[in-house]
Formats: structure tokens, C-alpha cells, sequence
């Protein structure tokens, strides 16, 4: 699901360091919405559907996942900035 021609640098954190996974437009919104969510395997960052991030952090919660908070606040602020 990753797209390596991704252009859109998406932050997050991630055991108290900022990281940095580059995405298109679609996967972007479907962070920012919580529609999909990072895991960490294998010492790589892969995008997933939410359902499934979820579905892994119950099978084995050592593998880091990463989700979206909703942001219903019009603040300014990205949502990818938002921790």
C-alpha cells in the first residue's frame, strides 16, 4: 500500500522521536482521517487500514502502531502536526 513515488512528507510520533514517512495525496488524506494507520515491521513503516492496525496492535501489542487522533478542532494547525 506504501507508494514509493509519494511526495507528501506525512510526520508522526514514534517512541518519543518525530518521524517522517513520504505518501500521495490519497494515502495523506486517508492519515489525516484516520482511515488508514502506520505499523512498524521489520524495522519499515507501512501504511494499512485502520481496521487492520488495530486487528495487529490486539494480536501483538510489541508492534508499534500508529493512528491518527481526530482533529474536529478548525484550529490552523495540519493534522499530520498533531501528536
Amino acid at each position: 500500500m506504501n507508494d514509493p513515488t509519494g511526495d507528501i512528507a506525512h510526520h508522526f510520533a514514534l517512541t518519543g522521536t518525530v518521524k517522517t514517512i513520504y505518501v500521495n495525496q490519497r494515502q495523506h488524506k486517508g492519515l489525516a482521517s484516520g482511515e488508514l494507520g502506520i505499523i512498524v515491521f521489520d524495522k519499515r513503516h507501512h501504511l494499512v487500514p485502520v481496521s487492520i492496525a488495530l486487528q495487529i496492535q490486539y494480536a501483538d501489542s510489541r508492534i508499534p502502531v500508529i493512528i491518527a487522533e481526530q482533529n474536529t478542532v478548525n484550529d490552523g494547525v495540519p493534522d499530520d502536526l498533531i501528536w
